[in-house]
C-alpha cells in the first residue's frame, strides 16, 4: 500500500502525482518509527527508481492483543498529518483496503 499525492519539492519543483509510502519501520516498545518514502509516482516506485525523500515520523503504537499491524497503524497516523490528509489510497495488485 502507498498513496499517492500531490507535493511541491524542497527545490519548488511541483509533482502532480507523487506516490509516497512506509518504506521502513521501527519499533521501540510503544514507540514505532515510520520512513514516508516518497518517488515520483507509483510506476517510479514500481520500476525501482530512486526514491526523492525520506522522512521519518515518530507515534506511539497500540499494542493490544486486538490492534492493526503497525504498517496499518503508520498509514493511519500519516492520514491525521495535514500534509497526508488528502492523500489516495494506492493499493497494490492482490492487497485489500
Amino acid at each position: 500500500m502507498g498513496m499517492e499525492m500531490a507535493i511541491v519539492l524542497d527545490n519548488g519543483i511541483p509533482v502532480e502525482k507523487a506516490y509516497v509510502r512506509i518504506g521502513k519501520l521501527e519499533e521501540n516498545n510503544k514507540s514505532l518509527t515510520i520512513y514516508v518514502d516518497t518517488y515520483y509516482d507509483h510506476q517510479s516506485f514500481l520500476d525501482g527508481k530512486n526514491l526523492l525523500s525520506r522522512i521519518p515520523y515518530n507515534f506511539s503504537a497500540n499494542v493490544s492483543d486486538d490492534a492493526k499491524n503497525y504498517r496499518k497503524q503508520g498509514y493511519e497516523f500519516m492520514k491525521t498529518l495535514g500534509e497526508y490528509a488528502d492523500a489516495i489510497d494506492v493499493f497494490e495488485e492482490g492487497q485489500l483496503a
